[in-house]
């Protein structure tokens, strides 16, 4: 739990700043509700997929591991799609 704190507070934040960024002033309310529904819609969608592959396995542990490593596998996912996002416009703003 302590991981998948970390590798949260690691990607979400810098994910919610990366979707209301450069966005004017009149659109920022809606760039914002934006951001928290694909929050919700994604965390959701990514429970139910690791509910759904970790209740197949019938040994309890085995369930237990292959869930905290499918939700391991989504949050570098994430944390890739930060440096994706942000990198890039670090760049553009040094030029």
């Amino acid at each position: 739990m302590i991981l998948m704190g970390i590798g949260q507070g690691l990607t979400l934040s810098p994910l919610t700043v990366a979707g209301v960024a450069n966005t004017l002033p009149a659109d920022a309310g809606a760039a914002s509700g934006v951001v928290n529904m694909v929050h919700q819609i994604g965390g959701s969608i990514g429970m139910s997929f690791i509910v759904a592959v970790s209740a197949t396995f019938k040994n309890g542990l085995t369930s237990y591991h292959v869930a905290m490593g499918l939700a391991t596998v989504l949050l570098i996912g994430a944390l890739l799609a930060v440096i994706g996002l942000i990198l890039p416009t670090l760049k553009k703003e040094s030029e």
